[in-house]
Parts: C-alpha cells; structure tokens; sequence
C-alpha cells in the first residue's frame, strides 16, 4: 500500500486507513474489532451493525463457555468448607501461620467467612481458608 501511495503519489495514512477499514473474513475490519467502529474516511460510507451485533453475540458465546471451563476446573469449591455453629475448629494464626489456635463458630457471616471465638475469649472473623477441612478431634 506504501508503494502504490508513493507511486500515485497519494496520502499513506489514507491508504492505511483504507487497510484498517477492509473487513476481514469474520465481516469486521481491524478498527471495528479494536475500536467498535470504522475509522473516519475521506469517502463517505455506511456502517454495518449486523455485523458488529453478529460479532458481539460471538463475543458473549464465546465468554459463556469461558466461563463454563473455568468453573468446572477451578480449585475453589465452598461447599467442602462448610461449618456449622458450635462446631470446634482450628484456626491458623496469621503471624505464625500455624494451626496452633483452637476455637468455636459462632456464626457464619459470608459465604466463606466465620466468626470464631478462640478459647482465649477472644472473637475473630476467619475465612474459611484459615480454618482447615479437618475439624478438632474430640479427646
């Protein structure tokens, strides 16, 4: 396109422009796939938005089934980590990091966060990663 500009001796940017305006195969140009509209041309034309809408309906398929994969494969599952109130627990102590405290659920206060009275008297609010999968042993 720079040749044939130098050659007609005609503007390069409105040749790149012209480029950046050509749709590709999927019926959109490279500035309506990064921009969401076609780049201003000296020569009028009229814009599409069946493909744009075409192209956005593929976007949402296409983030459905991310989202799909991602939540079959994710590591996180909330419902092993389920506790109940007055359940006895071990709790990790966030300088330290070990699982030295013992404590009881007072109540659940978010989806993953507990309110755990340690048996210094003490009421802390824990997620439930620091709190482990295996409860205190009854002795």
């Amino acid at each position: 396109m720079i040749k044939k500009c130098n050659e007609n001796k005609d503007d390069i940017q409105a040749g790149l422009i012209a480029i950046r305006n050509t749709p590709l195969q999927c019926g959109s140009s490279p500035a309506q796939l990064l921009l969401g509209r076609p780049l201003q041309e000296h020569l009028p034309g009229l814009y599409n938005t069946n493909n744009q809408a075409k192209f956005k309906r593929n976007l949402q398929k296409e983030r459905s089934k991310q989202v799909n994969y991602h939540d079959k494969h994710s590591k996180v599952n909330t419902t092993s980590n389920d506790y109940r109130k007055g359940q006895k627990v071990r709790v990790q102590d966030h300088r330290s990091h070990e699982w030295s405290k013992t404590g009881v659920i007072i109540d659940k206060v978010a989806p993953r966060s507990y309110n755990i009275k340690i048996n210094d008297g003490i009421t802390l609010r824990r997620n439930s990663k620091h709190i482990p999968t295996n409860p205190v042993r009854r002795q």
